[in-house]
Parts: structure tokens; C-alpha cells; sequence
């Protein structure tokens, strides 16, 4: 009996895939799980080692899954059309398609946002590029209606840069630091808007955003009231002014913005950037409790605690 080596080669090569896909999806499960225990503060102990293994541990079995999964469909496809097609040319299509990948992903592609997101604005200047240097387009006047459409990776001073449409066709770009949010939170704005802040806002922030009592920039909005003022923890106090700086001794020494997971858990972060001999403790910390009077963060499996001395104060 004459034995088709190639319908084995295919078989085998289909169960390897296969086998490959189920073992990356456990590992990414695992590692999953207990990245998910950890960021909500809810591990085993206090140091979260356990999870912070089986993490570990399971992010390898994804990655040797992911690795067998496409080690073997490169060897299978490419081997299959080269029998075909011959080497030089399936080399020229795979290049060709590889240099494509490479200029669209350069010089095309935009993070989009989806769909565009209704937004307000503190200051309307737009301009025809995404940085200060570029030209003014146009300066708009509320109630001007302005959409979001991207995000650009142009960052001015903390604040991302956004490509934005108005009266109905127009584009341009507009800084972050000079639009708020309405009813959808997207991180590197402002804050909220005054039209579009609660009458009563919630009396403390939850450590996830995804309550069914209140939508993730509820959180923000709460945050943004909360924060401000003068706080201490053993080592130092410092203040969270108004305008998003850091003061201590009244010189600013950093400046703060929160943000939220774009995942489905929604979580609450404070990014805390330091200036000059502060900036070791440059970090983003997960705000895991804000009160009135206690905030605790949390970086990785230690926990910061703060206690309110005051509400913000004049500084220089």
C-alpha cells in the first residue's frame, strides 16, 4: 500500500497548530487571572507573590504555544508554496507584503478612537498640525461642535494631541490639556466638563470604574474634585493643586492627570511625573481608595497611604 507522506505532513502540521493555539490560550488565561487578582488588590497576601508567578509561569506557556503555533504555520505554508510556486517567487510576494505592512504602519496608520467622540473645549485654537509650532487654522467659539477623531503620539507637556472635526468637514488638531470630556471619558483630556458634571457627585471614588451605578468618567470626574489639596504620607507631604501640578514647599516640583484602563476593568490610575531630583518617583499608581480624607495607591505589589491635612492652598 502506497503511503501519501504529504496528507501526513498536512495532518500533523494542522494538529501542531491546533495544540499550539489551545496552549497559548491556557497560559494567556493563567497569566491573565492573576494579573487581573493583582491590579484589583485582592491576592493572597499582601506581596501578591503567588499570582505574580503563576503569572509569570503562564505567560510562558502562552508564548511557547504562540511560538509553536507560528513556527509551524511558516514552515507549513511557506514549505507548501514554495513546492508550488518556487522560492524566488513566493520571497518576492512575502517581501512585497511585508514592505506594505511597513508603510502603512508608519506613515498611514492613526490611532483611531472608533467612533468620533462628542467633546467640549476650554480653549478652541486649532491648528494644522499637532504641535504649537504649526499653523492656526481657526480659533472656535462654544457652542462650536467638535468631534474627536484620533489620537495623535505627539505628547505637549503631559497632554497627547488630537485630531478633531468641526463644522461638519473641517479637521485640524487641538491640545489636550484644552478639551474636556462630555459624556465618554478618553484619556488626555482635561477633565470633565463644567456642562456635564454631576449635581451630586459621588463621595468616593471606586477602585473599579465599572459600577453599574456610574460610568468610568464618573470616576474621573471624582477624582478631579477629590484630589486637590494637601496630603502627607510618612516620608513627605505635598500638594495636588487645581492646575494638575505637584507643589511641595510651595515650588512645584511635577504636575498629576488620571486616567482609566481602556480594558474592561476600567481601573483608576494617577500618573504622578516628577521634576528635577524628584523624578525617581515618576510613576503611574493605581488609586485603589480616595475619600475625603485617605487616599491609598497601589505600584505593583506596594501600597502607598495618604491622609488629608487640607483642602488646596495658595502657592506662589
Amino acid at each position: 500500500m502506497k503511503v501519501n507522506f504529504k496528507n501526513i505532513g498536512h495532518t500533523t502540521a494542522l494538529i501542531l497548530v491546533i495544540s499550539g493555539l489551545l496552549i497559548a490560550g491556557i497560559g494567556a488565561s493563567l497569566a491573565e487571572v492573576n494579573y487581573s487578582t493583582l491590579q484589583s488588590g485582592t491576592a493572597r497576601d499582601e506581596t501578591g507573590i503567588l499570582e505574580l508567578l503563576f503569572m509569570i509561569i503562564g505567560a510562558l506557556i502562552a508564548l511557547f504555544g504562540g511560538l509553536l503555533t507560528v513556527i509551524t504555520l511558516i514552515f507549513w505554508v511557506f514549505g507548501t508554496l514554495v513546492q508550488h510556486f518556487g522560492f524566488k517567487a513566493v520571497f518576492m510576494v512575502v517581501g512585497t507584503i511585508c514592505l506594505g505592512v511597513y508603510i502603512y504602519s508608519k506613515f498611514l496608520h492613526t490611532d483611531g478612537l472608533g467612533d468620533p467622540i462628542p467633546v467640549g473645549m476650554l480653549d478652541g485654537t486649532v491648528y494644522r498640525g499637532p504641535t504649537f509650532n504649526e499653523a492656526v487654522l481657526t480659533v472656535l467659539d462654544p457652542p462650536t461642535s467638535l468631534l474627536l477623531l484620533n489620537v495623535t503620539d505627539s505628547i505637549t507637556d503631559g497632554y497627547p494631541w488630537f485630531q478633531v472635526a468641526y463644522n461638519d468637514s473641517l479637521k485640524g488638531y487641538i491640545w489636550g490639556r484644552n478639551l474636556c470630556a462630555q459624556d465618554v471619558w478618553v484619556n488626555g483630556l482635561w477633565g470633565r466638563c463644567l456642562s456635564h458634571q454631576k449635581q451630586q457627585s459621588l463621595t468616593h471614588l471606586r477602585a473599579k470604574a465599572n459600577d453599574s451605578l456610574d460610568e468610568p468618567i464618573d470616576n474621573i470626574e471624582t477624582a478631579y474634585k477629590m484630589l486637590p489639596g494637601v496630603w502627607r504620607e510618612p516620608s513627605f507631604s505635598h500638594e495636588f493643586s487645581q492646575q494638575r501640578e505637584i507643589v511641595s514647599d510651595d515650588d512645584i516640583i511635577g504636575r498629576w492627570t488620571v486616567e482609566i484602563d481602556d480594558d474592561d476593568n476600567f481601573l483608576v490610575w494617577l500618573n504622578l511625573e516628577y521634576y528635577g531630583k524628584w523624578a525617581y518617583r515618576s510613576s503611574k499608581y493605581k488609586i485603589t481608595q480616595l475619600d475625603s480624607t485617605f487616599l491609598r495607591l497601589k505600584l505593583g505589589s506596594e501600597a502607598g497611604y495618604y491622609t488629608r491635612i487640607s483642602d488646596q492652598r495658595t502657592t506662589k
